[in-house]
């Protein structure tokens, strides 16, 4: 089965009484346009999604009147960090930004996928460190893939 397109998402939509299939994804893997999976339940499926679209937790990719495809956006383990204030963040972010790693944000807290340096340099920095196991939606974008 090709997907080309989302076409809903499951916390937007009303797809009761159709057995789900999930196709489970890592973190990394929501932002690529091109992917092989295969559901739960044994379908193959290739997504080729054109244009900047990206997918999201609950997106549904297939729905029949046999069944419904959703994305599943897995947890995984992540550090969390809550700035206290402006200046906080600007630092959380400068040096995260610094080192290229992925920042993603949840209300008040930064999220970045489990690394152990960078865990050791917000503790020399005086930072309270979480680690968690999230799911690492809501991405920051770079403005461009290079330096300006």
């Amino acid at each position: 089965m090709i997907i080309k397109e989302v076409i809903g998402n499951l916390s937007k939509d009303e797809l009761k009484g159709r057995p789900v299939e999930r196709i489970y994804l890592k973190w990394d893997e929501m932002e690529k346009r091109i992917l092989r999976k295969v559901t739960d339940r044994g379908t193959e499926v290739g997504i080729v999604l054109e244009g900047t679209r990206r997918l999201k937790h609950g997106d549904v990719l297939y729905a029949g009147p046999d069944r419904v495809i959703v994305v599943e956006l897995l947890a995984t383990k992540a550090i969390v960090l809550q700035p206290s204030n402006l200046r906080e963040m600007a630092q959380v972010c400068y040096q995260l930004g610094n080192r290229h790693a992925q920042i993603f944000l949840e209300g008040n807290e930064v999220l970045v996928p489990y690394d152990p340096t960078i865990i050791e340099l917000f503790h020399k920095l005086g930072f309270q460190v979480k680690i968690e196991e999230r799911r690492l939606e809501h991405a920051l974008q770079p403005a461009s893939g290079h330096h300006l």
